[in-house]
């Protein structure tokens, strides 16, 4: 039960970043609040100042900050699990 708690975190820690950085392409609109609370490791990002176009530091500091955000995503999962598995009153295995 676990896992598959870890799993619908790391999938959503992946999805969500992807499809913000959609729609930053498509509609053109900057990161706002309800983005960066979505992607708390979004912050990383601005190290992407300081490399020109198609640098390939732009890619390695993006594919971290989505590795991290899926870590942020297991732990707030793992919490849950936590707390839903007390009311339950079973460890799950």
């Amino acid at each position: 039960m676990f896992m598959r708690f870890a799993f619908i975190g790391a999938t959503l820690g992946l999805i969500i970043p992807i499809v913000l950085l959609l729609k930053v392409q498509v509609i053109g609109e900057a990161f706002g609040v309800i983005e960066v609370l979505a992607w708390p490791s979004s912050f990383s990002l601005m190290a992407n100042e300081a490399y020109q176009d198609g640098d390939p530091m732009i890619w390695f500091n993006m594919a971290v900050s989505i590795f991290i955000n899926m870590v942020w995503y297991i732990a707030l999962a793992s919490i849950i699990f936590t707390f839903s598995s007390l009311g339950k009153g079973h460890r799950g295995a």
